[in-house]
């Protein structure tokens, strides 16, 4: 295609578009209409690398300007704000990628969660079936940072009296060590040894979880 005055027009303009739109990308249909001339500049530019397209076979591709391609970061403000305004509802994965997650930023959906829950702006919980379910700390009256300094004495009274009120809150068995924590005041070192204590007299079941590397998301239940 010869890139004479209009292809350079149609080139600024497709770009720009694709600036102002940033991460969030537009359609095909929202980026060149109807235009035959502004989708043959649009093959030229996805040649030549300065257009990306996610899912070019899904319907609802994305397109983005190469300097603006979604990020892992970008994605968690967008599932943030969704869980915000769900209110105490939980949220699978598969549910945030249909409803946060265009086709083109699916797969930054894990990595974004992965981002919120680190900065414990979200918690997880887990049914007996292992599916993850999310929801926002503060849609619960949650914190959201972190267990708080230790005012409450550790006790199995005390212990069971927090887990229940997370099981109220989020319906689920499996409560993360972070959230025990945090519920009942209580030192978080001081209640993973309690908790190992009351495995071992089988109290409580911890689910499989690497202590160092789940930054104390180990999920215990009570054996009733």
């Amino acid at each position: 295609m010869k890139q004479g005055p209009d292809f350079q027009k149609n080139r600024e303009r497709l770009l720009l578009k694709l600036t102002r739109a940033g991460r969030d990308g537009l359609t095909r249909k929202r980026l060149v209409g109807q235009s035959r001339a502004q989708s043959e500049v649009l093959k030229s530019l996805l040649k030549s690398g300065e257009i990306i397209v996610f899912a070019p076979k899904r319907r609802g591709a994305l397109y983005f300007h190469s300097d603006h391609l979604p990020t892992a970061r970008s994605v968690a403000d967008r599932i943030s704000a969704y869980l915000d305004a769900s209110g105490p509802r939980l949220r699978s994965s598969a549910e945030l990628k249909r409803h946060v997650a265009e086709p083109g930023n699916q797969s930054q959906v894990e990595a974004a969660l992965k981002l919120l829950v680190t900065d414990n702006l979200v918690a997880c919980v887990t049914n007996a079936s292992r599916t993850k379910y999310y929801f926002s700390r503060a849609a619960l009256g949650l914190s959201g940072g972190g267990a708080k300094a230790s005012s409450t004495k550790l006790t199995r009274k005390s212990v069971r009296a927090a887990y229940e009120a997370i099981t109220q809150k989020t319906g689920f068995s499996s409560v993360e060590i972070a959230l025990l924590a945090e519920e009942g005041s209580f030192d978080l070192d001081q209640l993973k040894s309690h908790l190992v204590a009351e495995s071992k007299a089988h109290e409580v079941v911890l689910s499989v979880g690497d202590w160092a590397a789940s930054n104390e998301r180990t999920h215990p239940r009570r054996r009733d």
